[in-house]
């Protein structure tokens, strides 16, 4: 088993022999009864009682941490341990052993480097013990497992930022692909129907070779009738010299006899006054 509890029975060697020594020793070995028959409330109640008789009393301040270990309390057991081991009364044994159970404590709620420390400290006071070197070795490895664990989870997260950005980066190179594929594509049909366009138009501008000929024929005609048309009115708007002189002559003689009709009525015309004689 890789921790090691130590009862105080040891301890109390150190009570002296006076009248509170013996109530103290009282309620330590009513304490320890109770401790071994695992009934914790009761013998932490009869350590209380006999650090009342004594303050200082090293045995039950050892045997109270003992108590809170076992009740799972292992942040106050270890705080008991480590303030009793620093007291000067303690001998190198009794200092080793506050400083191994405070490593036990420490252990059990995963704290290794501080377990580390503690389990060092209580080799300084007793080099040989077995149990203690055992329980450091523990320590260390599972600081070396959990430090491996913790690069590994951190080696892992580095790979899966660099796997999402390579992930993000061949998104990013598909998606400019299939935009360029889509606009390439909408290139070549826009150029498609432009050519059908223009092709329809060409075929609307063709004529019909035949039909090209009939409609030649057709304006050749047109053109040369409309040429007789114009010499035969150029024809029979000529007249000759003597024709026209006697043209001239006859529209004179009418005029002549005009203007003598003329002057006739108006020497007929008579001006009639009346007067009021």
């Amino acid at each position: 088993m890789w921790y090691r509890h130590i009862l105080s029975l040891g301890l109390l060697t150190l009570l002296a022999w006076t009248a509170h020594a013996q109530e103290e020793r009282k309620y330590i070995r009513e304490g320890n009864k109770y401790y071994k028959e695992q009934n914790y409330d009761m013998a932490a109640d009869a350590y209380k009682k006999a650090r009342e008789k004594n303050p200082v009393s090293a045995a039950a301040r050892f045997n109270e941490a003992d108590v809170l270990y076992n009740q799972k309390k292992f942040d106050e057991a270890a705080s008991g341990f480590q303030s009793l081991a620093q007291e000067s009364g303690l001998n190198p044994s009794e200092r080793a052993q506050c400083f191994h159970n405070a490593g036990n404590a420490l252990m059990q709620q995963k704290k290794w480097k501080e377990s580390i420390q503690a389990y060092k400290q209580a080799l300084l006071s007793n080099p040989n013990d077995p149990d203690t070197k055992y329980n450091l070795a523990y320590a260390q490895a599972m600081l070396k497992k959990e430090q491996e664990q913790q690069q590994q989870k951190n080696d892992n997260k580095d790979q899966d930022n660099k796997q999402d950005q390579k992930d993000k980066q061949d998104q990013d190179k598909q998606d400019q692909k299939d935009k360029q594929d889509q606009q390439n594509q909408q290139d070549k049909q826009d150029q498609k129907d432009k050519q059908d366009k223009d092709g329809q138009k060409n075929d609307k501008d063709k004529k019909d070779p035949q039909q090209g000929d009939q409609d030649g024929k057709e304006n050749q005609k047109d053109k040369e009738n409309q040429q007789k048309a114009q010499q035969g009115q150029g024809k029979e708007g000529k007249i000759s010299k003597a024709d026209a002189q006697r043209i001239l002559d006859a529209l004179q003689k009418d005029e002549n006899a005009l203007q003598k009709e003329k002057q006739k009525n108006q020497k007929a015309r008579v001006v009639v006054i009346d007067k009021d004689w």
